[in-house]
């Protein structure tokens, strides 16, 4: 789901023994895609932060929220993946790949196996194959595809490269 902000407090994470394997789900799910994933803010430079919270100010069935950011204009977007109905790491690490693509321009796409799948079942890669956008009308512009189709892994790659 894609927004501008979350307002009020939200509770911790309610298992964190279970980040360091959260994050190595995260990890391996961006193989291959220039990015770092820390558990700490970073004291300076441009970062995307994701806070995961079992406080889902929405509606049930929500996993999160992150503005869609289609050029990345805002290399310092903030996203949130809610627990309140997912317990297992793995499925977390899902989520966060999915709010954390929306922030880098990904749009919902018609893959299920897919983080960005538009049925909001819980992808399990980045597809490095051209697939229609889900969204109508199209938000984002996309590269390497025909009009209306989105490589989720290839544009990562695009947006993410080493300057």
């Amino acid at each position: 789901m894609t927004s501008s902000s979350i307002e009020g407090d939200l509770s911790p994470y309610q298992f964190p023994e279970d980040v360091p394997e959260i994050v190595a789900s995260v990890e391996a799910a961006w193989s291959g895609i220039n990015a770092v994933f820390v558990t700490e803010r970073p004291a300076d430079g441009d970062y995307t932060m994701l806070v995961i919270t079992p406080t889902n100010p929405f509606t049930a069935g929500v996993q999160g929220i992150a503005p869609l950011d289609c050029t990345n204009a805002n290399p310092n977007s903030i996203a949130a993946a809610f627990t309140d109905t997912v317990a297992d790491a793995v499925t977390v690490a899902a989520v966060i790949s999915r709010e954390l693509g929306y922030t880098y321009g990904l749009e919902n796409i018609d893959a299920d196996s897919d983080f960005m799948n538009s049925t909001f079942m819980i992808g399990t890669e980045f597809d490095d194959a051209c697939n229609t956008v889900a969204m109508e009308p199209q938000a984002c512009a996309h590269v390497g595809c025909a009009a209306g189709e989105q490589n989720s892994y290839a544009e990562l790659v695009s947006r993410l490269a080493p300057e």
